[in-house]
């Protein structure tokens, strides 16, 4: 995601483990980003007072217009959540009618519409919507995070080893 000469980069889950990466490594290159976020006092605290917030929720796609004024390009990340679909879906909707060129999704690996696990068909519709809609794009697969293998921490160290 290099930012070109007025263009502009919403980030979405900045507060998350991945989007808190995001945000370090935009701040790195100097590349122009907007964090959107539902309680801007809470991203503060995560992400600190200098970045340039704005007030968004994808279950209320009537804030979408506002947080992606002067955006050219989408970053894509929603918490795993029952509704993650139709969450999604209102931010591709919107940034359709903001005039966002390219957006990045954070999905997993193995989507597609027919795939045999629950949110890999979730996100490969999001996917399948996103390539419909004339964006260009680019679908994130991690296949999984370190992070969530901690839960693992007690059965390692008490049986000496980790099954995949």
């Amino acid at each position: 995601m290099s930012g070109g000469e007025g263009e502009m980069i919403l980030l979405t889950g900045a507060t998350g483990t991945t989007g808190q990466e995001t945000v370090s490594q935009l701040l790195e290159k100097g590349v122009p980003f907007r964090v959107m976020t539902r309680d801007i006092a809470r991203a503060k605290t995560i992400l600190g007072p200098d970045l340039d917030y704005v007030v968004g929720d994808f279950a209320a796609p009537e804030t979408l217009a506002t947080a992606f004024d002067g955006v050219t390009r989408l970053s894509l990340l929603c918490a795993f959540a029952e509704k993650m679909v139709s969450l999604e879906l209102n931010a591709v909707a919107a940034a359709k009618r903001a005039g966002i060129t390219h957006i990045v999704k954070m999905s997993a690996i193995g989507s597609a519409p027919d795939a045999p696990t629950m949110i890999r068909r979730w996100h490969g519709e999001i996917e399948q919507r996103i390539e419909r809609e004339g964006f260009a794009y680019t679908n994130l697969w991690p296949n999984a995070f370190m992070q969530n293998f901690r839960r693992f921490a007690p059965f390692i160290k008490n049986n000496g080893v980790f099954y995949a």
